[in-house]
């Protein structure tokens, strides 16, 4: 008889009672929700690495992410990137993006959609556009998230709060109304828009996407929102400072004014697009 060192037969029983519990647990995951075993078996697909993307195989109407500075574009872009497999352009110099400068019609239908922060004529003046995505976020996120990235040279880093208060009062004097001209200057346009909330992304990711991509309508497509929605970050994520208070650094006249550009700015989608943005009034400050 061979010879089983001691403690060998209770180290099979623990094996066959934890390989026969993980099998009955399997299977109870399936009576309850048969669906599951798309998410147990199946493989998922692969997803592109950070701004990784190819060129559309066909040419597609050329879309402009239209944004005010601070908005997250390099976010959204990311993220179609992510579920798409494609490229994004810009109409600046980007590392991360196809460079779609004058007379850029080409190049702009054979990427997923071209950042601006630029009105509708300037934007013209880089292609000839079809359609816009048109981001919008709170504009005292915006202002501040423009502000420290100014101040920090790239897209994650944050003032200090000794360095806050340099160029601050004339940065939000000078970008008040830009937020507002911008916006309303898109709404007013003939482009056909589809209006992309930034906290609504944050909040429901996937909802979003989908409708993003619907606009898009890119049939060749498969989408991978999956992916996006796993790996949502992206390269370009800032945290608001953590003594930053909204209320301390814009004073009341600079809040009246931006509560005033979020009326007319929430107005103007109204009457372009037939849908009321409600939530934009939570924005005041």
């Amino acid at each position: 008889m061979a010879y089983n060192p001691p403690g060998t037969n209770i180290k099979k029983f623990c094996f066959i009672l934890l390989f026969c519990g993980g099998f009955i647990s399997v299977l109870v995951i399936l009576i309850q929700d048969p669906l599951q075993h798309h998410r147990l078996w199946a493989c998922p697909d692969p997803c592109p690495l950070p701004g990784a993307g190819t060129f559309t195989p066909v040419p597609v109407k050329r879309t402009a992410l239209i944004s005010f500075p601070g908005s997250g574009n390099t976010w959204a872009r990311h993220l179609l990137t992510t579920s798409t497999g494609l490229l994004t352009g810009s109409v600046y110099l980007h590392p991360l993006a196809v460079s779609i400068s004058s007379n850029g019609n080409g190049k702009a239908a054979r990427v997923v959609a071209v950042k601006t922060h630029l009105a509708p004529a300037a934007t013209r003046a880089k292609f000839l556009l079809d359609r816009g995505i048109l981001l919008i976020r709170n504009p005292y996120e915006a202002i501040l998230a423009e502000f420290n990235r100014q101040g920090r040279g790239n897209q994650t880093g944050i003032r200090t709060a000794q360095s806050f208060l340099k160029g601050w009062p004339k940065h939000v004097q000078n970008n008040m109304g830009g937020w507002k001209n911008l916006h309303l200057a898109w709404a007013k346009d003939n482009t056909s828009l589809h209006v992309l909330v930034y906290h609504r992304m944050v909040a429901h990711l996937e909802q979003e996407l989908h409708n993003t991509l619907q606009f898009l309508n890119l049939s060749f497509v498969t989408p991978r929102i999956h992916c996006a929605v796993r790996k949502p970050e992206g390269y370009a994520h800032r945290k608001k400072p953590d003594w930053v208070e909204e209320m301390a650094v814009f004073s009341r006249t600079q809040r009246q004014s931006l509560n005033a550009a979020i009326d007319s700015v929430r107005k103007a989608l109204l009457k372009k697009t037939g849908v009321d943005f409600a939530d934009m009034d939570q924005w005041k400050r």
